[in-house]
């Protein structure tokens, strides 16, 4: 039993250790955190998703695009491709805020159309994403009600 122990422990070693050849990848994760609405004729952005990323590799990854749709009261106010860039660092975990301006909202949100109280949303899409093993495109999605204008779910 003792002639195999070097075996063993030379075993356990490489198999934990990415520095002694195996690399080991694991996905990023893309949630929804926030969805804010603002449809006054003030706002520049009446859209504004907050997505929490994380990075839980021991290399970087970096946001590249968000697409995204959002319905409001089964009506859709955005389906579009967001460029933006983000950089996370190994066991990174940031919130990035998607503003979506008015030209790039549906006809179904007009500047004080939407009004205060509790609306249905849903919010879907991928996050792509640059990793060393390639693009990835990461999906979230986030469903249910809530006072949205000019605040938070």
């Amino acid at each position: 039993m003792l002639a195999y122990a070097p075996v063993l422990l030379a075993g356990f070693l490489i198999s934990g250790c990415t520095p002694l050849g195996i690399w080991v990848y694991e996905e990023p994760t893309v949630e929804v955190f926030d969805l804010a609405v603002d449809d006054s004729q003030e706002a520049d952005y009446p859209i504004r998703i907050s997505l929490q990323v994380s990075n839980p590799n021991d290399f970087e990854v970096r946001l590249e695009q968000v697409e995204v749709a959002v319905e409001l009261n089964g009506a859709s106010v955005v389906d579009r491709e967001v460029s933006t860039a983000a950089l996370f660092v190994p066991g990174d975990r940031q919130t990035v805020v998607v503003a979506v301006a008015w030209r790039d909202v549906g006809s179904s949100l007009r500047p004080d159309s939407f009004g205060s109280g509790t609306h249905r949303y849903a919010v879907s899409g991928h996050a792509v994403l640059q990793t060393p093993i390639g693009q990835r495109r990461i999906r979230f999605e986030r469903t249910g009600t809530g006072e949205l204008r000019a605040g938070t779910t």
